[in-house]
């Protein structure tokens, strides 16, 4: 659609955010299923015996930097884990379009039963998208 001057700018913003939150959400939601399983990878990275088996695990947990998509992975780990446990049980797959209306909710102002860390990081992160 495009902005319009009689809608202003701020109405146009907010219509793009929501086109691009459930695709958000999606991975998002990807994330926190997945990142169970790095964890256990990393623990067992950590609690490994010998350093054979420490690479091997490594090999698994790592990226390389300069890798876009590994730098976004890391900017989507940050920001799922601002946003406390108790908050993402609320939700299950089929319903984070509902988590994606509370945040979008709390951006707006409308409300502020989000943490403040978390809105903070949602910016930093939208930013980093749109570089």
């Amino acid at each position: 659609r495009g902005m319009n001057e009689a809608d202003g700018l701020e109405k146009y913003a907010n219509e793009m955010i929501e086109a691009i939150l459930p695709s958000i959400f999606e991975e998002l939601g990807c994330i926190m299923v997945i990142l169970p399983i790095f964890q256990e990878l990393d623990k067992k990275r950590r609690e490994s015996k010998t350093k054979e088996k420490c690479d091997e695990y490594e090999a698994l947990c790592g990226g390389y930097v300069g890798d876009p998509l590994m730098e976004e992975n890391i900017e989507f780990y940050r920001l799922a884990r601002k946003l406390p446990e108790e908050i993402w049980s609320e939700y299950n797959h089929s319903e984070l379009h509902k988590l994606a209306e509370r945040i979008k909710s709390s951006i707006d102002g409308n409300a502020t039963d989000l943490p403040s860390d978390f809105l903070e990081e949602w910016n930093k992160f939208m930013d980093y998208q749109s570089e």
